[in-house]
């Protein structure tokens, strides 16, 4: 993974705030043959994952990415999941929408809090 920064303006003070960015190529290859079969680009920032875009080669080999990205992100201590918009395919696994509030709210909390204290 690489590292680059972000920065905004806290509108208390004014000074502004770093947040490490974290840039993630996920792949999953088919055990049979050794091919690729589907993977995604995503990037982390604190506590939160976002997926930008995934392809699948094979049938359900996006499902199966997705699904174990997800045990990792869990197990990695991530709290949340931007997996952009709504799908039914991802509804099936298990993502819920939020409120638009309700996610700036959890954005702001989250991104502080850096998993690697880089």
């Amino acid at each position: 993974s690489d590292s680059s920064s972000s920065s905004s303006s806290s509108s208390t003070n004014n000074t502004p705030e770093t947040f490490p960015i974290r840039l993630y190529s996920i792949e999953v290859y088919n055990a049979q043959t050794g091919k690729l079969a589907g993977g995604e680009l995503g990037y982390a920032f604190g506590k939160i994952y976002t997926s930008l875009t995934g392809f699948a080669a094979e049938d359900s080999a996006g499902s199966v990415q997705l699904a174990a990205l997800g045990t990792l992100l869990w197990s990695m201590g991530f709290d949340m999941w931007d997996m952009g918009m709504s799908l039914d395919y991802k509804a099936k696994l298990g993502a819920r929408e939020m409120e638009r509030d309700a996610f700036v709210r959890k954005v702001k909390e989250l991104r502080v809090q850096d998993l690697f204290n880089l």
